[in-house]
């Protein structure tokens, strides 16, 4: 038996999850919106301590710097092999990259913004646009 494809589903059509931030205290809250895509962050995975400095999540910074040294003085004093050291600090890497968001939005909630909107788009301009269009008309996104 098949079943038809699903019409009108945003998985279907490969959309994604936006997360929208803003900042309650600004004169516009709306203008300094923060778009955080949801999912694996492939950049937080590639470049995890300068990801995480680029969006100065200081505390996860160290976080990732700890974490590195204590696998590495693992493996110089024998305790774990060289392959092991390899699959710990990828899976650490891949585990960054699927909590990337979160870690955003928590460095933004420090910041002063709150979680506003959730909205889903194939792109960040077109989440941007379909948000900003839904809050013209005085509704969610």
């Amino acid at each position: 038996m098949r079943f038809p494809r699903p019409r009108g589903n945003s998985v279907a059509r490969g959309f994604k999850s936006y997360s929208v931030y803003v900042k309650e205290s600004a004169e516009n809250p709306l203008e300094k919106a923060v778009f955080v895509r949801e999912g694996f962050s492939f950049w937080a995975f590639i470049l995890t301590l300068f990801w995480a400095a680029y969006y100065r999540i200081w505390p996860l910074c160290g976080i990732i710097m700890a974490v590195l040294a204590l696998l590495y003085a693992l493996s110089t004093q024998g305790v774990i092999s060289e392959e092991q050291l390899e699959v710990l600090r990828v899976a650490f890497y891949a585990w960054v990259g699927f909590e990337a968001p979160d870690w955003r939005g928590y460095a933004l909630k420090r910041q002063g913004y709150v979680l506003y909107d959730v909205t889903c788009a194939g792109n960040i301009k077109e989440a941007g646009l379909r948000f900003f269009t839904a809050a013209q008309a005085g509704q969610g996104a």
